[in-house]
């Protein structure tokens, strides 16, 4: 018998990426399956939704954790 499976990701790239994923795990288990990244876990950490993209699969979202706030420098 086949499996079928689908999966999707959530990656956390850039200079906190571990701290804010292991933030992230403590969150949505906390809240079962029903959490998902919202602006106010993303707040926490001075980063918003302008910070989250899809990925190249569309299968995955990436949190760029470096933020925005600082492009210009």
């Amino acid at each position: 018998m086949v499996e079928n499976k689908n999966v999707f990701n959530i990656a956390f790239t850039g200079k906190r990426a571990e701290e804010i994923n292991e933030a992230f795990s403590a969150y949505f288990w906390d809240g079962g399956l029903d959490q998902y990244i919202e602006s106010e876990f993303l707040e926490q950490f001075n980063l918003d939704l302008d910070d989250v993209h899809f990925g190249d699969d569309a299968n995955s979202v990436v949190v760029d954790t470096n933020g925005h706030e600082n492009l210009d420098s």
